[in-house]
């Protein structure tokens, strides 16, 4: 999935605000988990975050508190 992600990016025509090459980050999701290999590429890739359900819902949770 990952490798998909970083192929379509180069489908993207944009130029940032004041010119320049643009920067990508990308954010994968998981229900259930990240398999190791995932989990490898996150510390070659500084442009890539992985979120599993136990971040979503500790975000959630700290935006409901009192």
């Amino acid at each position: 999935m990952l490798a998909d992600l970083e192929d379509d990016v180069e489908q993207i025509d944009w130029t940032p605000t004041g010119g320049g090459e643009p920067t990508y980050e990308f954010a994968l999701f998981s229900r259930s988990g990240f398999k190791r290999s995932a989990k490898e590429a996150v510390d070659e890739r500084d442009y890539l975050r992985l979120f599993d359900l136990s971040d979503i819902v500790a975000v959630l949770e700290s935006e409901t508190a009192p």
